[in-house]
């Protein structure tokens, strides 16, 4: 191979690995995912009902989507299966739309996860046929706020080890939290090595029919 052709080559996989990270719909870095730790202790009867979204990292399956709410709803208490219904209005169609999942805690997922990986607030979603994301809850004091997180990594021999991240901040309150919680919360996940710069907000007010 010339090395004409390999620099093309190695254009074309930095290409590809870039639409990855676009079609998921999240951040792209390099590296393994950060060692992030999750909730002690976390109650999932707690947490269940309706959240609001305050800020997104960029995702493409929200592309154009504002009043968004997550609605959690307990199918099977013994599995830690919960119903999540995902809702928004379309700012190009001015409609609201759904989107129904499930949730459920990674220890029954099988190879889906390691041993070492049980743990309550680490839980994998599903949205129709597609494979489980990981949806792990860093942080919740269950009434005012809660901050998700998920990262996947790719090995490619070339670019070495990418992992792709996409991190929320919900709340109870379409309101949202005060300003100095908001601070704190971005204060943990940059502890976290995670990038905060990538938060955008989500618009809850002016919401029809709310």
């Amino acid at each position: 191979m010339s090395v004409v052709n390999m620099n093309l080559s190695l254009i074309t996989v930095g290409i590809c690995v870039a639409c990855i990270g676009l079609c998921n719909g999240q951040v792209l870095s390099r590296g393994a995912c950060p060692k992030v730790p999750v909730q002690q202790n976390f109650d999932l009867n707690q947490y269940l009902g309706r959240w609001y979204e305050m800020e997104r990292f960029f995702a493409i399956f929200q592309l154009f989507a504002d009043c968004v709410t997550a609605e959690y709803t307990l199918l099977d208490p013994v599995a830690g299966r919960v119903e999540v219904n995902n809702t928004g209005l379309s700012t190009y169609t001015k409609k609201y739309f759904n989107s129904i999942g499930r949730a459920q805690v990674m220890e029954q997922l099988g190879p889906y996860t390691s041993p070492d990986d049980v743990n309550p607030a680490k839980l994998g979603v599903t949205f129709g046929d597609q494979s489980p994301g990981t949806y792990w809850v860093l942080s919740t004091d269950y009434t005012s706020y809660t901050v998700i997180w998920s990262c996947t990594e790719t090995n490619l021999k070339i670019l070495g080890t990418l992992n792709t991240q996409i991190t929320w901040i919900l709340t109870r309150s379409p309101d949202g939290i005060s300003s100095s919680k908001r601070e704190e919360l971005i204060e943990m996940l940059q502890k976290y090595n995670i990038e905060t710069k990538h938060f955008s907000k989500t618009k809850q007010r002016d919401c029809p029919f709310r």
